[in-house]
């Protein structure tokens, strides 16, 4: 089992947040659409599905010298999607990697707590690339 405290994505939650804080109220609403990449701990948001996979796929490009070669290209597995709605619907949150889990009965990952936009906010799951990954209701691993 890997534990990933996220020290990284928090920081980096909170800078984005000090943006939106800056920002007209108007356009304090978090995009809906979110990534997290459990590997870097990086967040990318966007307001659509499709925004969110040009912006992955930028920062992708940018993480490689902005050469996109077939050869030095990275596979992203989703592991997980927390959705607004039921039936795994609405606007989404996932968890990403680098590789896939493995097929044993044991937890590949857990999440130490999501961003404070997501707080009590899922209406349903979905997990991806054979993974069991826990996500915890409250902070430091409670709940």
């Amino acid at each position: 089992m890997r534990r990933t405290t996220l020290l990284a994505w928090t920081f980096a939650c909170s800078t984005a947040w000090l943006a939106v804080l800056a920002t007209p109220a108007s356009a304090a609403t978090p995009p809906p659409f979110c990534s997290l990449s459990i590997d870097t701990g990086a967040v990318t948001c966007a307001a659509s599905e499709d925004g969110l996979r040009s912006a992955l796929t930028l920062a992708s490009a940018a993480s490689l010298g902005g050469a996109m070669l077939a050869a030095t290209a990275t596979t992203t597995y989703v592991l997980g999607r927390l959705h607004d709605d039921a039936n795994r619907t609405g606007a989404f949150f996932e968890i990403t990697a680098s590789g896939p889990c493995d097929t044993s009965s044991d937890v590949d990952w857990e999440l130490a707590s999501l961003p404070s936009t997501w707080n009590d906010r899922a209406s349903s799951f979905q997990g991806y690339s054979s993974c069991e990954l826990r996500v915890y209701e409250n902070a430091s691993f409670g709940g």
